[in-house]
């Protein structure tokens, strides 16, 4: 203990205040993120293996998309939701452009009320693929001016959904291989 208090005392002293978090796992996701050099192997892992869940909670959605997360899982993707209490400091929609710009590509169930307004926020600011299911909504098929899509055909239950993302995930893979490929032309190396 006196050996810590030393060294919060010298670093202090520096002028150089530790920053506390309250558990291990977010110490290291801020630890990270401080050490810009491997900023960029952090964000590359998310966005290789993230995939962001948009759908309805109520009347069994939530149910549905936490099956979707755990087929993702099987596969090595690493599946999020917008589950829990929205960030003091990030509105709703920000919270959840944030979460699609750390990801591979997104899975939406367009029956979900919010679903519309997400992928209109979303499709402004990144270019990620969208895998979509349920009944479209009126403007949905102008997202497809904004990213690729692919939208499944109406599947009779849920085994039957998770087949079916079983079976696209190696064309949404193919979409991000084409779509690294595609900014490491833009952005060569130097």
């Amino acid at each position: 203990i006196e050996r810590t208090y030393g060294l919060y005392s010298d670093l202090i002293a520096e002028g150089k205040v530790p920053l506390m978090v309250d558990d291990i796992e977010l110490a290291q996701f801020v630890y990270y993120l401080s050490q810009h050099k491997r900023m960029r192997d952090t964000l590359n892992i998310l966005n290789r293996k993230g995939v962001l869940l948009l759908g309805r909670f109520k009347d069994g959605g939530i149910e549905r998309l936490y099956a979707l997360r755990d087929r993702l899982r099987q596969h090595g993707y690493m599946a999020m939701i917008f589950d829990f209490e929205r960030p003091d400091n990030m509105s709703l929609t920000e919270t959840v452009v944030t979460m699609a710009g750390m990801c591979q590509f997104i899975v939406a169930d367009l029956s979900g009320a919010s679903v519309p307004a997400e992928l209109q926020s979303m499709f402004t600011q990144i270019k990620k693929p969208l895998l979509a299911f349920g009944d479209p909504y009126a403007m949905f098929p102008d997202v497809a001016d904004q990213t690729k899509v692919i939208e499944l055909p109406p599947l009779a239950d849920l085994p039957a959904l998770l087949q079916a993302l079983s079976d696209q995930l190696p064309v949404l893979d193919d979409l991000y291989v084409q779509r690294v490929s595609q900014l490491q032309r833009r952005y060569p190396s130097t």
